[in-house]
């Protein structure tokens, strides 16, 4: 399996934003969690909860759905209490998952290697090597 080569909080956070940035249709998502915390230039997963994990092996595809409940949130002139975002990776390899849906996530981290492939790594639990990525959708309730 490998594994992300670890330096320091702040530069593998920035290694992980510049990963995000990558994924077609990302701006949707930039712009989603600009509304609801401000635009801080990077996507943000602490407090919010893995919801649903698809791995189809025999096309390398991997569907990561997450979920934040938040509580008395606007967002875009409406009440809403959860926000959906539902990413897809494909030339998925070396898929590890040894979490269960519902699990709270604290840190997710993103590099690049000089293969074009990017390594993932959500809390040592849910872990795979991709080429690319998607932000499918995202909505609210």
């Amino acid at each position: 399996m490998l594994e992300l080569k670890w330096s320091d909080y702040s530069t593998m956070q920035q290694e992980t934003d510049a990963c995000f940035r990558l994924f077609k249709n990302i701006k949707v998502f930039f712009d989603t969690q600009a509304k609801l915390y401000g635009d801080y230039g990077m996507l943000c997963f602490g407090d919010c909860q893995i919801d649903a994990i698809a791995y189809d092996s025999e096309r390398a595809k991997l569907t990561v759905r997450i979920v934040d409940n938040l509580k008395n949130t606007k967002y875009c002139s409406k009440q809403i209490s959860r926000i959906f975002y539902v990413f897809d990776f494909y030339g998925v390899d070396n898929f590890g998952c040894d979490i269960a849906p519902e699990h709270w996530i604290s840190d997710i981290f993103m590099q690049k290697l000089e293969s074009n492939i990017i390594l993932f790594d959500c809390d040592a639990g849910l872990k795979f090597s991709f080429s690319s990525a998607e932000a499918n959708r995202c909505w609210c309730e």
